[in-house]
């Protein structure tokens, strides 16, 4: 099986209420290193955030987001797949 590291971003977001997180990951885009990937974040955070507010803006029992964050994540994928 081969497989390779990429970098994708990832955004925890956290809701109106006590210890109400969750995460999201945002895989359109994938990365060669975590450089490439913050470099990104950096540069299209407005885009970024716009997206997340129209997907997780409210969640389905109708709490609210309140706070994000952005993060680069590694993960292996098997490029026999790809």
């Amino acid at each position: 099986m081969n497989s390779t590291v990429v970098w994708i971003i990832t955004a925890m977001l956290w809701y109106q209420g006590p210890g109400d997180y969750g995460s999201t990951t945002y895989e359109a885009k994938q990365f060669d290193g975590r450089g490439e990937c913050l470099d990104y974040i950096w540069d299209n955070k407005a885009d970024l955030v716009e997206e997340l507010f129209r997907i997780h803006g409210i969640h389905a029992d109708g709490r609210r987001l309140k706070t994000w964050g952005f993060y680069c994540e590694a993960k292996r994928i098997n490029v026999d797949e790809v």
